[in-house]
């Protein structure tokens, strides 16, 4: 999997192996994944954590665990920490509160370091497939059918083409190990409803569901397309 990924990697527009990178982790199997994908393969990283305080002592759980691999490996970490009460504050329901939050200070990150090349997202396959879902569920135009793009401005998502099963795999292999979000079990959230009971059941019944689905993703932003005319949402990076 690694060569594969270096390989994908440096399909990325203007990827330079010898910038930093940001890289948003959480603790969870898929950041910590990339986090070692990207430090097994010599790309220079800049770790941003943030801890929404959301969870309690498992919230300070994953900080410490983030904090015990950038100490391990001498990796930079910037940690941003908050808290439910501000969260709410923010008004709009806690889950867009939180991304807000994220992106916002993503940002900042970005402008603040400008020798960083880009921040690195650890969504993979199956989140692809869960994002065409919900978006088609919503009554999504042919814009919303691409999907999440690999690269949104300063924002690169290299997991895409990788699924959970081989970010797991990859983990086992090399004997590391990573964090469990027992919220993540929860079918409360619209998304998690969807991962945790209408795509396995999908699976079950249609085998390669995830991969189909993030190929008919990919298919959608292709040229030619109906939905590749529509323009792409974009991250920017403010003041550069």
């Amino acid at each position: 999997m690694l060569d594969k990924f270096r390989a994908h990697l440096h399909t990325f527009p203007g990827f330079d192996p010898k910038k930093p990178t940001w890289l948003a982790i959480s603790g969870g199997m898929d950041s910590t994944a990339l986090l070692h994908l990207m430090r097994l393969s010599g790309f220079p990283l800049l770790l941003a954590h943030v801890n929404y305080g959301l969870r309690g002592a498992q919230s300070d759980g994953d900080e410490a665990f983030v904090r015990a691999m950038a100490t391990q490996y001498q990796l930079p970490l910037s940690v941003k920490r908050s808290s439910p009460e501000a969260l709410e504050a923010m008004g709009g329901g806690v889950q867009e509160a939180a991304r807000i939050l994220r992106y916002t200070w993503f940002d900042s990150l970005l402008r603040q370091h400008p020798e960083a090349q880009a921040l690195l997202l650890a969504h993979h396959q199956e989140d692809q497939a869960e994002t065409l879902l919900l978006q088609l569920l919503r009554g999504t135009g042919l814009k919303g059918m691409g999907g999440m793009r690999a690269v949104q401005g300063a924002y690169w998502r290299p997991l895409l083409p990788f699924s959970k099963a081989e970010l797991r795999a990859f983990l086992q292999t090399q004997g590391l190990s990573w964090r469990e979000d027992a919220s993540n079990a929860s079918t409360y959230y619209q998304r998690n409803y969807l991962r945790n009971t209408v795509l396995p059941q999908l699976e079950a019944r249609f085998p390669q569901t995830y991969a189909n689905l993030s190929r008919s993703a990919e298919n959608a932003k292709a040229p030619g397309s109906c939905s590749s005319s529509s323009p792409a949402i974009s991250f920017k990076r403010s003041g550069r």
